[in-house]
């Protein structure tokens, strides 16, 4: 592993560098010091003070790197001209800087803005941009110079790799060198699902120069250059006549990356010079590997949802085209088509034999034939039917708990209600104290019959009790029957068996009994039978 020495301005200067070498060397010593930048002066005379800081006898024994920022490509090919004059094989240009007095003079990160600066390089070099072809010196130098950029946006952006192909080639007399496109491809190897940071970046295309000078490993299937030809849309692209970027980027389907096993989707933008004049194409790759690790299914109550981005068409998801996501707990694959049908609260997906609930939206994307592409989540049926299932089950579980508990504490409140009534009947049966029931009413009655003098009862108890003969004369014969039985001890349970009908039958006619008498339960139909009883008038409920 090879170690540098980030610059600093102000921290990391030949001092610096040489009490770093004298207390952590050799074992420690870096294996290349980059100086903090040195910007070329516009009238194109050297500051003797900074140009010291890189003089050789300077830095004795430190393999120093002078980085360059600069914001004009003559100014900086006149400064790397100097520099190679101090003996200096290799510059480091700051595309990099970030701050915004350094952007706002168009220097550092500020370059990338301008894609003229990179006709200014080439102008300065005195050679222009078709010149290029049969340049393979020139042309590794360029890859070089458009690393930094490349690398970064590889790390910043969700994708597995990012490339850029110039409408150029090293050797023009190969076989189909119109279809080859010198460039660099930057991709991850080995993914695994932890962060961009912590993966290995390969050279999958590149002069090779490039790669050695980078120290980058080169992938075993390695070619110096990008095949336009295998890459769908890409002639599309470079075809492109408008000067807005997004309208001019194209997604290919899911197809085969060349001379490897993976499937991947690419995105393909024009390159413009800054006249206009479309001169290559970049882009980012995604591959059904990191597609699928970066889209985990997701645990839910209906099953694992799957995440996939497909073309569709019509009512149609081509999943031949498809980029799928962890497909845990699912038959679903990359091949054949699903159907779509409009739900009111979701949308199903059939493939003729396996069925996904789900929903799907258009992105603002379209393949190289024209085809859109939509973001799309799904479950599959079964898990959600199951789940329906449970639901439903559970609920007629709660249901019938709810009822039954209903049913206990109506058993317990009515028997809490009608055992006084029980016990006040049973004082007055008996002679002694009666019991408050709770009732008024009832209590009214009880104390009345309790209170009578022999043979007589108050008035308005005397006109309950006839209403309630009355009421009895207004009965069926089989409901005079079973109020007989009910007024011999009988109870509820015991009607079926004696009037030969069934327990549901009983149950309609206690309703209509209770509704004709006016009362709401058979304890408070044995109340009345009670006073009747107990005032020798029972005989009163059978009249006609």
């Amino acid at each position: 592993m090879n170690y540098y020495a980030a610059p600093m301005e102000g921290l990391t200067d030949r001092v610096w560098r040489q009490a770093h070498q004298k207390w952590f060397g050799p074992a420690g010593n870096a294996d290349r010091y980059y100086a903090p930048f040195i910007s070329p002066p516009e009238n194109r005379v050297l500051i003797k003070k900074k140009m010291a800081e890189l003089a050789p006898a300077a830095n004795p024994g430190a393999p120093v790197i002078p980085q360059l920022l600069a914001k004009d490509g003559e100014l900086a090919a006149w400064m790397i001209g100097e520099l190679r004059g101090l003996g200096y094989t290799e510059v480091n240009l700051n595309l990099g800087c970030p701050s915004g007095t350094v952007t706002a003079k168009g220097k550092g990160s500020g370059m990338l803005r301008d894609p003229v600066k990179l006709d200014a390089f080439l102008a300065a070099k005195g050679i222009a941009f078709d010149e290029l072809n049969n340049d393979p010196d020139t042309i590794a130098e360029l890859e070089k110079r458009l690393y930094t950029p490349l690398s970064n946006t590889l790390g910043a952006a969700s994708c597995s790799g990012i490339f850029f192909g110039l409408n150029v080639t090293a050797n023009t007399s190969l076989p189909n060198a119109e279809d080859f496109r010198a460039g660099l491809y930057l991709r991850y190897s080995g993914l695994q699902p932890t962060v961009a940071s912590e993966q290995d970046v390969i050279c999958f295309r590149g002069a090779a120069e490039t790669a050695r000078s980078l120290q980058l490993q080169i992938h075993n299937r390695w070619n110096p250059e990008l095949n336009a030809a295998l890459i769908p849309g890409s002639d599309q692209v470079t075809a492109y006549q408008g000067s807005r970027l997004a309208d001019g980027c194209l997604w290919t389907k899911r197809t085969e990356l060349l001379d490897t096993w993976e499937q991947v989707m690419l995105l393909c933008v024009p390159i413009l010079d800054g006249g206009g004049t479309v001169r290559g194409f970049c882009g980012a790759e995604i591959s059904d590997l990191y597609f699928s690790l970066s889209h985990n299914t997701v645990p839910s109550a209906f099953g694992n949802m799957l995440t996939l981005a497909a073309p569709i068409d019509g009512d149609s998801l081509l999943l031949s085209g498809a980029m799928l996501g962890a497909t845990d707990g699912s038959r679903l694959t990359a091949n054949g088509i699903l159907h779509i049908s409009d739900g009111k609260y979701y949308t199903t997906y059939s493939d003729g034999k396996n069925t996904y609930l789900g929903r799907h939206q258009l992105l603002d994307a379209a393949t190289w034939d024209g085809i859109p592409l939509a973001a799309v989540t799904l479950v599959p049926d079964g898990t959600f039917r199951s789940y329906e299932k449970g639901s439903q089950i559970a609920w007629f579980l709660g249901t019938v708990l709810c009822l039954l508990a209903m049913l206990v504490v109506a058993t317990v409140l009515s028997r809490q209600f009608i055992k006084p009534i029980n016990k006040s009947l049973a004082a007055v049966r008996g002679g002694t104290e009666m019991v408050a029931s709770g009732i008024p009413e009832i209590d009214e009655l009880l104390a009345a019959i309790r209170d009578r003098p022999t043979g007589t009862l108050p008035p308005d108890v005397e006109a309950r009790l006839r209403g309630f003969a009355e009421r009895a004369s207004t009965l069926t014969g089989t409901e005079r029957t079973i109020l007989q039985y009910y007024m011999d001890g009988y109870t509820v349970k015991d009607i079926p068996e004696l009037a030969h009908i069934s327990a549901s039958t009983v149950k309609t006619h206690n309703r209509n009994l209770y509704r004709k008498m006016e009362v709401d339960s058979f304890d408070e139909l044995k109340v009345y039978i009670e006073l009747f009883a107990s005032c020798g008038r029972s005989g009163e409920l059978l009249k006609r």
